[in-house]
């Protein structure tokens, strides 16, 4: 029963197959593996070799690489020349504008800051007179105190005579009364005559004294002449001084009211002129700038404000794509630019120049440009300060496998 109802010779012969068998696949299957091998290949080789960049937008304005010189009104007033277009180029020194500043009805003569000059040209007209009264006087003083002098001099040498007279006299009453000592006390004389005699020596030596007393005298009035004669020209000198000080302090004055009628201003520095915001017959004011010199030739600079949050990976030679406001970049494209500066220290709101609003302390950053012009259909139009621009600024770079695994490098720093 166990055995098989065919014999084995059939069982094998059903079994063999004829040649050797093939397995095949339809052509699809082989390109579709190739191109996905393909694609994860470049996909490893992104993640290796790729990064990823993330770019803060930021905005700003072009200035020139020397600065604006914007020129204010010194005061209120009237503009009474200004002689100046847009884009006109003027030399240092050269006229930008006159005003003249508010006037003043007075009854007198209708002019309140003629009236105020007059009574100044009167008052200067006051302190030269007594300037001239003041030298007439250490004239008349030097002359008197020289002849003073003189006549002392004088009466001193006179005393002195007087002096050396009484001397020889005082001298002979002594000589006589030694002798008639000596005779009286031989016995030859009597004292009464002795007597006399001595009482003339007193009286002589007496009236010595007084002449002393009265040389004395006369010496010091004459040193405190002298003293005097030398004083009074430095004390008159010293008001002459102040007298002269009063008159240019009023000389000033007259200067400045008259520079208040009418005031010239001229350019401080060679430039071309732009941002006109005045005209003839113009009332202006002293906090808005009636115009600006560009310095030419004017290189020009972009000028950034970038926020904190983006100024970590910020360096100088970090190249920057430009974006500017007249030129649209789906029509123009971005420029480029170079940092050549960054600020230290940020700048408030309230410091930020105008043109750029913002809610935060910024950064001012630097940029050189790599061009001065824009090409818009085959034209190359000159770029002007003051141009409106955004900028994209690279804040991070990292490679796609750093950034797909930043949740694992994040855990990690919190770990340690």
């Amino acid at each position: 029963m166990g055995e098989s109802f065919f014999r084995e010779e059939v069982i094998l012969a059903r079994r063999r197959v004829h040649g050797e068998v093939i397995l095949t696949a339809p052509p699809g299957i082989w390109a579709g593996a190739l191109v996905f091998a393909l694609f994860m290949m470049v996909l490893g080789l992104i993640l290796v070799f790729g990064t990823f960049t993330r770019r803060e937008r930021v905005t700003g304005y072009l200035s020139p690489a020397g600065g604006i010189t914007r020129i204010y009104a010194p005061q209120p007033g009237v503009v009474t020349a200004f002689p100046l277009t847009e884009g006109m180029l003027v030399a240092r020194g050269d006229l930008l504008f006159t005003i003249e500043g508010k006037r003043y009805r007075t009854a007198e003569s209708g002019d309140a800051s003629e009236d105020v000059v007059k009574a100044l040209d009167r008052q200067e007209g006051f302190l030269s007179e007594r300037i001239d009264r003041q030298v007439k006087l250490m004239t008349a003083r030097t002359g008197h105190y020289r002849d003073l002098a003189e006549k002392m001099a004088s009466e001193v040498r006179a005393l002195e005579d007087q002096m050396d007279q009484q001397r020889h006299i005082l001298a002979l009453v002594r000589e006589d009364h030694e002798a008639a000592r000596v005779l009286v006390e031989k016995g030859h004389a009597t004292r009464t005559g002795l007597r006399r005699l001595q009482q003339q020596v007193v009286a002589h030596e007496q009236h010595l004294k007084e002449l002393e007393t009265e040389h004395s005298a006369k010496k010091i009035n004459l040193a405190r002449n002298a003293y005097e004669a030398a004083q009074s020209p430095a004390l008159v000198d010293d008001q002459i001084a102040q007298l002269k000080i009063s008159v240019e302090e009023i000389r000033q004055r007259i200067i400045e009211m008259e520079t208040k009628r009418t005031i010239t201003i001229r350019a401080p520095v060679a430039g071309r002129v732009s941002f006109l915001q005045a005209a003839t017959g113009a009332v202006v004011g002293q906090h808005i700038p009636l115009l600006s010199l560009v310095p030419e030739p004017c290189e020009l600079l972009a000028e950034l404000y970038v926020p904190s949050r983006a100024t970590a990976f910020i360096e100088v030679g970090q190249e920057v794509r430009l974006f500017y406001d007249p030129y649209p970049f789906q029509k123009y494209g971005s420029f480029a630019g170079h940092i050549v500066e960054v600020a230290d220290s940020p700048l408030s709101p309230s410091e930020i120049n105008g043109v750029v609003k913002s809610d935060q302390p910024c950064y001012r950053v630097k940029v050189s440009l790599d061009h001065q012009h824009v090409n818009a259909y085959g034209v190359s139009y000159p770029l002007r300060p003051g141009t409106a621009l955004s900028a994209d600024i690279i804040v991070d770079r990292r490679p796609f496998y750093e950034w797909a695994l930043d949740p694992f490098y994040s855990l990690k720093g919190r770990m340690s």
